[in-house]
């Protein structure tokens, strides 16, 4: 069965590049052959870090961003998190190294998440409780047995309401 490239999501795998952590741990990344040419990848020499490749748009970028100088570097003040630690494990260690760490983060998010703000459906709030949502079920399916229309309505807009949409 044929892997899907991972950088354009468009077009099947040819490349597959694994990355292995000193902690054991595995990263693999599958790249179809006009990414390849796109990044201008030379496979025969060592390609950038996975976590760098994904933010990439040329293998220039992608060298520039490896972590070397400057950005080796770059340390979290809270938790002491080095940024070439975060492109080994790709795990932050506290809500500071967003901060410390948000010019290199954020072509990443973005690159991940197809946007760099939170865009769900009640950002901030709660989720419903689900003592309510099974009460307002009931009474939905109870008000429609009896054929209580106008309160099956009511039931079913306050059921739209917890899930964010419009009553």
């Amino acid at each position: 069965m044929a892997v899907t490239c991972q950088l354009c999501s468009q077009r099947d795998a040819s490349t597959h590049l694994t990355e292995l952590a000193a902690d054991g741990t595995r990263q693999e990344l599958h790249v179809c052959p006009a990414c390849i040419t796109r990044l201008e990848l030379r496979l025969d020499q060592d390609p950038p870090a996975i976590a760098v490749l994904l933010t990439a748009t040329t293998a220039a970028e992608a060298i520039a961003a490896t972590p070397k100088g400057r950005k080796a570097d770059l340390t979290c003040s809270a938790c002491g998190l080095t940024w070439a630690a975060y492109l080994q494990h790709n795990l932050l260690g506290c809500p500071t190294c967003y901060a410390a760490f948000a010019p290199q983060l954020d072509p990443l998010i973005r690159r991940y998440h197809s946007a760099d703000r939170h865009r769900g459906r009640r950002a901030g709030h709660d989720a419903p409780a689900p003592d309510r949502r099974a009460e307002l079920e009931a009474n939905l399916a109870e008000a429609v047995r009896a054929e209580r229309f106008e309160e099956a309505a009511r039931c079913r807009d306050a059921l739209r309401h917890l899930d964010g949409g419009d009553p």
